[in-house]
């Protein structure tokens, strides 16, 4: 389902979307990661409006799934020392 609205924004000739949650109950967190990392790839100028408070938290989870980092390895430090390489 995402991906059709992905397809229907990236076919709009406007530079800006405006996509209005009016009336939608629920997203979930699948279909807004999706949204947004197909967004984010396209570097799409999309305004999300009128979302009420689920659907908000959905969208902000999905924004924090999408930045969050890769996993670390355990034995790998958190704030490595920078190195500088000679090549």
């Amino acid at each position: 389902m995402a991906k059709d609205l992905f397809e229907k924004i990236s076919n709009e000739e406007n530079n800006e979307v405006t996509l209005d949650f009016t009336g939608i109950q629920f997203a979930s967190r699948s279909f807004m990661v999706q949204l947004y990392s197909m967004l984010a790839k396209q570097r799409s100028q999309v305004r999300f409006v009128n979302m009420n408070e689920n659907v908000d938290r959905m969208y902000l989870l999905a924004i924090r799934a999408y930045n969050r980092p890769a996993v670390i390895p355990a034995q790998m430090k958190k704030n490595p020392e920078p190195e500088l390489l000679n090549l």
